[in-house]
């Protein structure tokens, strides 16, 4: 990292969105606290009323998204679109459902076996289908950023940081089943 880099990141917010943004993401990075249950009420339409408007968009997103996955990653070329839309249909409700429950679901909350399976059936590398996978969220990312244009900041904030969390949880997942299925493949 670069001095400017450096700099940068460790600055202190000077202005005040700069503050509150940070302030926001320290509390979702610790974790409720019996004294912040107000501020997470406070939230709680706003966040629904993102995932309702992320909703909203899911059919011409998750088009979009198959379109961009066959677009980008080779080895997906073979996999029918309508699966591919399929799953990132899926990526987009789990994501709403997210939001607006406020909280990262646990990995026994996630399955991502089937994919998993029905990806390594199809020859599909498990690096490819974790890129398909981080393309979706980056497209999910990009809509709730159009999203919150019009929103409470901090909503959109919280929204963002549930998404990104929730990924890490269905990336091991996907990465393991993935792995076991290859495993399976190889012993026939």
């Amino acid at each position: 990292m670069g001095n400017s880099e450096s700099a940068r990141s460790s600055r202190v917010p000077r202005t005040a969105s700069e503050k509150k943004a940070t302030k926001t993401a320290n509390k979702i990075a610790r974790g409720p606290h019996p004294d912040e249950t107000a501020v997470e009420k406070s939230l709680r339409p706003h966040l629904c009323s993102i995932a309702e408007q992320l909703l909203s968009r899911a059919g011409d997103l998750a088009s979009h998204t198959a379109d961009d996955v066959l677009k980008v990653i080779p080895a997906y070329h073979d996999v029918p679109w309508e699966q591919v839309r399929d799953q990132a249909l899926t990526n987009i409700k789990r994501a709403a459902s997210t939001i607006i429950a406020g909280a990262v679901p646990s990995p026994s909350q996630v399955n991502e076996a089937s994919v998993a399976d029905i990806r390594a059936a199809q020859g599909v590398p498990v690096h490819d289908v974790l890129h398909a996978y981080r393309l979706s969220l980056a497209l999910i990312k990009d809509e709730l950023t159009e999203i919150g244009q019009e929103a409470d900041r901090d909503a959109v904030i919280m929204a963002i940081y549930l998404l990104w969390e929730t990924a890490d949880v269905i990336a091991d997942q996907l990465a393991v089943h993935h792995q076991e299925a290859e495993i399976r493949a190889a012993r026939r």
